[in-house]
């Protein structure tokens, strides 16, 4: 399986966390944790996205209530 990614990335770093998951870390303060056998796919931003979010993510600013709107 090949990873083709297209545009700008300053970093990116591929790591084996543990023998399930594997890590994705992107120099924008993005880090996708990934199972590659069950398909779970986890994101965690750092807090400079704080309050910038939408959507599937949720909105990031501190508010469980507002996340799935």
């Amino acid at each position: 399986m090949g990873l083709d990614v297209s545009g700008h990335i300053d970093t990116l770093e591929v790591q084996k966390l543990t023998s399930v998951f594997t890590q994705l870390k992107v120099g924008i303060g993005l880090r996708l944790h990934y199972d590659g056998r069950g398909g779970r796919v986890y994101l965690q931003l750092d807090s400079r996205w704080r309050g910038q979010t939408l959507g599937l993510c949720g909105t990031f600013n501190g508010n469980l209530r507002d996340d799935f709107l």
